[in-house]
């Protein structure tokens, strides 16, 4: 379970797309449509592409 904290530009640049999934999925972050969780989107792909 990753800690859910305020994290400055340096510290979210430095996450691991496993940490910044779950910190998408454990905020419950939507998509613009609303519907479709945004950390799944994620899962599985490169970030940084």
């Amino acid at each position: 379970m990753v800690e859910m904290k305020q994290r400055s530009l340096e510290e979210v640049k430095a996450l691991s797309q496993e940490e910044a999934v779950e910190i998408m999925r454990q905020a419950g972050i939507l998509g613009a449509g609303g519907g479709f969780p945004t950390y799944f989107k994620y899962k599985g792909t490169s970030l940084g592409a």
